[in-house]
């Protein structure tokens, strides 16, 4: 792992602290978490600090001293650190912060944080990005800056294929929450929605914080691949044809549904081997259909895997695209985290 990677991990870490935190109930369990958290962080910290230091202090004082000569002093206060820009609302952790009929609409205002969170929030890990524009354009900075925006990109992807699994798993635990009875099967179901709605909160949040990095490093904010990711972007998949019959819906996709080169990209062989067959590769013809076969699925879930299902939704299914096949592999991908499903794709009895 390069200086650069533990710096990121050292920001999700630092995410994750805070959060906890935030949420912190009293028990002496969660306190305890905390503690031994916030002991790893701040020793995992100082460790990087040093690395950091050593390999890239001195590229940046290089690089620094070059800019202030070149622009005769004329620097801001917080140099050779970016100056303090006025972050934009649309793009945003939360992306909450819209505009809406002429008003803009905010997040609600968050409880008061203990002193802990404050400590933690203020503590800096400040990776290539952070520096000003002409420190990271100068040429001992490149290929530093260069590494961590490969980082990022493959950070903002790994992120939105997050957002894509929690919103299919999101979605079939919803249709799954209608065929349960009793007061114990009911609220665990809405606890299992709950939880995952939180988890596409976070990966949305991490997916824009990497873009907005990128757009530190340089890449434009019209990037048409690390797109601008709204809350009405954050929807499960919807495919609209002329095909599609009066009283189906005509919502377009979400642009999050565009590109599924994670199928393409797949490396385990369990999966692999599943893809290859096209066994798993199905064209689900409107979002109506969609919601019926995910519907079939999760009637199977508790016995196999969902992919189980499709010889009895064939009836629903025409054609053949790696689009669906990517909403099995994150279906799939999710249920395993659940501990649902033990096997590969298409291994279920």
């Amino acid at each position: 792992m390069t200086v650069i990677e533990e710096g990121m991990a050292l920001e999700d870490l630092k995410i994750e602290l805070l959060t906890d935190i935030a949420g912190d109930d009293g028990t002496d369990s969660m306190r305890g978490d905390i503690s031994a958290k916030r002991k790893q962080f701040v020793e995992k910290l100082d460790l990087w600090k040093e690395q950091y230091d050593r390999h890239v202090g001195p590229l940046l004082e290089e690089a620094a001293a070059a800019v202030v000569v070149a622009v005769q002093d004329a620097v801001h206060a917080s140099f050779p650190l970016a100056a303090p820009d006025v972050d934009d609302p649309a793009d945003d952790d939360t992306g909450q912060a819209t505009t809406t009929a002429g008003k803009r609409r905010h997040p609600p205002t968050p409880p008061p944080r203990p002193p802990l969170w404050h400590e933690i929030d203020a503590v800096r890990i400040d990776l290539p990005s952070s520096y000003d524009p002409r420190v990271q354009r100068h040429a001992s900075m490149v290929s530093v800056v260069e590494v961590e925006k490969t980082l990022r990109q493959v950070q903002a992807k790994a992120a939105l294929d997050e957002v894509r699994t929690h919103i299919i798993t999101n979605k079939a635990f919803k249709i799954q929450k209608h065929n349960v009875s009793g007061q114990k099967a009911t609220t665990r179901a809405t606890n299992q929605i709950r939880k995952k709605q939180q988890a596409i909160n976070e990966a949305a949040s991490k997916y824009r914080r990497a873009r907005r990095t990128l757009i530190t490093l340089g890449m434009k904010r019209e990037d048409r691949t690390y797109r601008e990711l709204k809350p009405e972007d954050v929807r499960k998949f919807t495919l609209y044809s002329a095909q599609q019959q009066l009283g189906q819906s005509k919502e377009t996709p979400s642009w999050i549904w565009e590109s599924f080169s994670f199928v393409e990209e797949q490396q385990d062989e369990k999966y692999r081997d599943f893809f290859d067959d096209g066994t798993g590769l199905w064209l689900l013809p409107s979002d109506r259909l969609f919601d019926m076969f995910l519907s079939v699925a999760g009637s199977l879930v508790q016995i196999k895997c969902p992919e189980a299902a499709l010889g009895r939704a064939g009836p629903l299914i025409g054609g053949r695209d790696a689009t669906n096949g990517a909403l099995l592999l994150a279906l799939q991908e999710a249920l395993e985290q659940e501990g649902r499903c033990g096997g590969p794709v298409g291994s279920a009895g």
